[in-house]
């Protein structure tokens, strides 16, 4: 059984945080944790004894605490015997990796697809010469460290973008403004500002992440 973040995968957390959205009882996800962490099924754990169940719980207490910050660079990484790059440098982004990324974070955010544009079998260009289904496969199976390494590179690089969009976003309203005389000129200056207040709202927001949502209680 997990024990720690240091031994939970990628599919482990989005498991966790798909279980967290359903409306089953507490109890129920108590139990679909405890099978997600042991890697069994729901059923395997329903036939453990009482007092196994409960060591097994409180082994699953780590899921309290938050997802520790990875504090260094990774460059690769090695899955089912497959060397991956990983992208750590906005400058070692293509044009094609930078659409998709922000076509993923556009679309229902699925979190394999958006890991994939930035971990790359080695000696492969991004999206040139491998199998994207087995790739998306290994990515699954990213230890957390790494996919946390992999978070705080594209939030970070999200949030230059922001800024980048709120400058020059104001750059226009100044334009706009110095100009308006019509009402269709007046109202495409209100929805200018209130784009770029979206965008400081989100730039004002945007936070690291915490502990996975868990029905484990102390």
């Amino acid at each position: 059984m997990i024990t720690s973040y240091k031994d939970m995968r990628l599919h482990h957390l989005l498991d966790l945080a798909a279980l967290d959205k359903t409306t089953a009882p507490d109890a129920v996800k108590e139990l679909m944790t405890i099978a997600v962490l042991s890697d069994e099924t729901p059923d395997a754990i329903k036939a453990l004894p009482a007092t196994e169940y409960g060591k097994r719980k409180a082994a699953a207490a780590f899921l309290l605490e938050p997802v520790p910050e990875y504090r260094g660079v990774v460059r690769t990484v090695t899955i089912n015997d497959t060397i991956y790059t990983v992208c750590h440098r906005m400058d070692q982004v293509t044009t094609g990796q930078y659409i998709d990324w922000c076509t993923y974070m556009g679309g229902d955010k699925n979190v394999i697809d958006l890991y994939s544009c930035f971990v790359i079998p080695k000696g492969h260009k991004y999206g040139d010469g491998y199998d994207l289904d087995k790739a998306k496969e290994d990515i699954a199976e990213l230890p957390i460290s790494v996919a946390a390494f992999i978070s705080n590179f594209w939030k970070t690089s999200l949030h230059i973008f922001l800024r980048r969009s709120a400058r020059e976003m104001e750059k226009e309203a100044r334009k706009l403004r110095r100009i308006v005389v019509t009402e269709e000129q007046r109202l495409a200056v209100k929805m200018l500002e209130d784009k770029i207040a979206e965008v400081r709202s989100l730039l004002a927001n945007g936070g690291t992440a915490s502990r996975p949502s868990t029905s484990i209680s102390a």
